[in-house]
């Protein structure tokens, strides 16, 4: 009797050791959606589409959304990624800085935050007919 209380010790033992070796190995293998988000930087106000060397919003959008880069060439907008992506700014120049898309946005389809206070020199809108703008609804938003 005692070799068989021994027996089913051992077995839950090697049970739970499996199930801890397998929930290790796939908090491993699988990263959180926030470990592998991604930080895209539109560094332009143009609105065109290309693989130009530039990373326009309208191209962070789709990136954000597809999860591909708009381009190879230095300087266009890296891939999203599965998870919470976020659009910055880094426009370069003195003074404020515009975004006229010519056409309305891409809807937005994963979740992004899009920070504009990471531009450089931006502040607060305080003006109440901008704070409405949203790019479905109003083709060119400015807070001039």
């Amino acid at each position: 009797m005692a070799v068989l209380g021994h027996s089913i010790a051992l077995a839950r033992f090697f049970r739970v050791a499996s199930f801890l070796a397998y929930a290790v190995s796939i908090a491993i293998l699988v990263p959180s959606a926030s470990a592998s988000a991604a930080t895209i930087t539109v560094n332009t106000t143009s609105d065109a589409v290309g693989d130009d060397g530039l990373c326009t919003f309208r191209e962070a959008i789709v990136a954000a959304n597809t999860n591909t880069a708009s381009g190879l060439s230095a300087g266009e907008c890296i891939s999203g990624a599965p998870g919470l992506d976020t659009i910055v700014f880094a426009i370069p120049g003195a003074g404020v800085k515009t975004i006229t898309p010519s056409v309305t946005l891409q809807a937005i389809t994963e979740a992004v935050f899009i920070d504009g206070y990471s531009q450089l020199g931006a502040s607060a809108n305080t003006n109440p007919e901008h704070t409405a703008c949203r790019s479905n609804a109003t083709p060119s938003c400015s807070s001039s």
